[in-house]
């Protein structure tokens, strides 16, 4: 008695070949319905076969590929700490920006020539754009 796929495949593949391609006349249906039924037996146990042997594969290739992905994991993290160090240093240089533009703007608040009030609409300009951002984060580690 067969108790794995391959054994069952070893056993019934080479019955199933034998099996005449036609019978008496008065049989011929109900032979073709037993036909079609061995035939898709006997598939549906070669995928079986093929599927067993590919997950014996995996298995064998397991160990290997769960440290690729331990390394993969340590290699995200390391680097998604590394970004949120940087964008707490950037959120640090917004604020002092931002003290350094609002002195400006004080200075240049009074000032009416061409040349003061483009300089203070495009400190405005850029300070609003840091406002935009002050919520910036760095992507979040990986289980």
């Amino acid at each position: 008695m067969a108790t794995d796929a391959k054994s069952a495949q070893d056993k019934v593949k080479p019955l199933e070949s034998k099996l005449p391609a036609k019978a008496p006349q008065y049989l011929q249906a109900d032979y073709k319905t037993f036909k079609g039924l061995a035939d898709g037996f006997v598939n549906d146990l070669d995928a079986l076969v093929k599927s067993v042997n590919g997950s014996a594969t995996d298995r064998k290739d397991y160990p290997g590929k769960k440290k690729a992905l331990a390394d993969l994991k340590q290699k995200i993290n390391d680097a998604a700490s590394a970004q949120k160090s940087q964008v707490t240093a950037l959120l640090k240089e917004i604020s002092a920006i931002n003290k350094s533009a609002s002195a400006l703007l004080d200075t240049l608040k009074d000032k009416k020539a061409k040349e003061e009030t483009d300089l203070s609409s495009a400190i405005f300009k850029f300070t609003g754009a840091l406002q935009s951002i002050s919520g910036l984060e760095a992507p979040p580690a990986v289980d």
